[in-house]
């Protein structure tokens, strides 16, 4: 007990290492995780604003992120950001890491970044990752970005993690046709195009403004340029307001519901997983056997 009350104490002073040293200690997923987790969650903090950025890649949502963080950080605001990155095939760590982001920035006491692998889960939202966010919260952070891999539809899963989901899109590369059809924009509270330093951009927007219209609930369309820094004091207001909003009609409650849901769902099938590994034999009809054995659950279930 004595060392997980120290994490704790530790966090609330905001610390980089402390925060880094209690990320860890959830990865590694020893003995003390549980023990860890139940001191982490009776702790009484006010719940930062989470941001979630998705898209496809090339849309610009590094750059997005760190001009947002700068901006924040200006303000004396402390900032989280979480990237989700492809995994490395060798290693099934995070492929691009922490080294080549936000590199301008640092150091900073009041910026904490890192990058998880995404180990091919829906959307990239490991449980690590979702309890990372709490370790914030305890920690002191007033807002906590989740950018995404840029994987298309999938990313639809960022719905039960995220407070504000903000759709990134670019000029020119018909992202707002492909997300209108896989039904993307009807998730995002803020639609963004970015890039706005380029000669198309005003062709684009128009495009991309007239498709929001279509929408039931037509979101909001901010255009930004995150490279000049175009804009990013708009989108952040217009993220502050949709954020009191969802507050003011109980949706965030609602929300945060989903998320424990959500994380619930992959602690459970992470945990698992290797159990029903075992129980796989070869040559056995998949359906039969997953059904066995999840009637033997339910039984035992029962039973207590």
């Amino acid at each position: 007990m004595g060392t997980s009350q120290s994490l704790i104490k530790a966090l609330r002073n905001g610390s980089q290492a402390d925060i880094a040293r209690a990320i860890s200690l959830i990865e590694k997923n020893g003995e003390d995780m549980s023990e860890f987790l139940d001191l982490l969650y009776r702790e009484h903090t006010s719940p930062a604003p989470l941001i979630g950025l998705t898209g496809f890649g090339g849309a610009g949502k590094s750059s997005l992120v760190g001009a947002l963080a700068e901006a924040l950080l200006k303000e004396g605001k402390r900032v989280g950001v979480m990237a989700v990155d492809p995994t490395s095939p060798r290693s099934g760590g995070a492929l691009l890491g922490d080294r080549i982001r936000l590199q301008h920035l640092f150091p900073n006491e009041n910026l904490f970044f890192r990058s998880f692998a995404n180990k091919g889960a829906l959307g990239g939202l490991s449980p690590i990752l979702m309890e990372s966010v709490k370790i914030l919260e305890v920690a002191g952070f007033d807002y906590i970005f989740l950018e995404t891999v840029g994987i298309g539809q999938s990313e639809v899963d960022i719905t039960h993690f995220a407070d504000v989901v903000v759709l990134v899109l670019s000029p020119g590369l018909g992202d707002e046709i492909q997300f209108l059809k896989g039904g993307i924009m009807e998730i995002a509270d803020i639609l963004v195009m970015n890039k706005m330093d380029m000669p198309s951009a005003n062709i684009s927007l128009a495009a991309l403004e007239a498709y929001a219209r279509l929408l039931d609930e037509p979101p909001t369309v901010v255009p930004v340029s995150a490279i000049e820094r175009r804009n990013i004091d708009v989108l952040l207001s217009k993220i502050d307001k949709c954020y009191e909003k969802k507050q003011e009609t109980k949706e965030l409650e609602k929300i945060r519901k989903e998320r424990n849901k959500a994380l619930y769902h992959s602690w459970m099938m992470q945990m698992l997983e290797p159990i029903v590994d075992q129980r796989y034999s070869e040559g056995e009809v998949p359906y039969i056997a997953a059904k066995t054995f999840v009637d033997r659950i339910g039984r035992c279930l029962d039973e207590h």
